[in-house]
């Protein structure tokens, strides 16, 4: 196995095609805390709140003026724009969905993340050219990394034999 995690390369060539795949994007975001295990009447007070953020846009409010008045969190002081971020550093339905957007756009529905509830706005894509390549080069390493221990892992799955011995079992 570790054998395997020296031969890993990056070259520019997947760099680029990364980059190409899964660009960094700048976003700006209204968003509602909610956590994972939110009570119902949490969870219906944060879809009240980001549903009429969304109203007040779809009116033609600014962005900036609809994140003052409803988004929370550190985003807020600077209009919801929390700057560019790589693939990796976002939710991935967060980024899922800015990723399906056209710059200037945003979310028509609210996008649920493991944080909360989010309209995101897409700002800009950064260029290819313009990336920090050691900070690609550092993900698409870890992922071609990742991809070795699960199949390693999948492999001793595989190839595992499991009983269950039904007389050790309690009710």
């Amino acid at each position: 196995l570790s054998a395997k995690f020296k031969k890993i390369k990056v070259t520019n060539k997947d760099v680029v095609r990364y980059c190409k795949q899964y660009p960094e994007l700048r976003t700006s975001h209204v968003y509602v805390p909610l956590g994972p295990t939110a009570l119902a009447s949490e969870e219906k007070n944060a879809f009240k709140k980001i549903r009429s953020a969304l109203d007040q846009l779809k009116k033609g409010k600014s962005f900036e003026s609809v994140v003052a008045h409803y988004s929370e969190g550190y985003a807020r002081k600077t209009g919801g724009d929390i700057d560019f971020q790589m693939k990796d550093k976002l939710d991935p339905s967060y980024y899922a969905a800015a990723k399906k957007l056209k710059i200037g756009q945003f979310t028509r529905k609210p996008i649920r993340s493991q944080l909360g509830l989010h309209i995101i706005k897409l700002t800009a894509i950064r260029s290819c050219s313009d990336i920090n390549k050691a900070e690609w080069n550092r993900m698409i390493f870890d992922e071609k990394r990742t991809k070795i221990f699960d199949d390693y892992l999948a492999k001793l799955r595989n190839n595992a034999k499991v009983q269950i011995n039904e007389s050790l079992l309690k009710d």
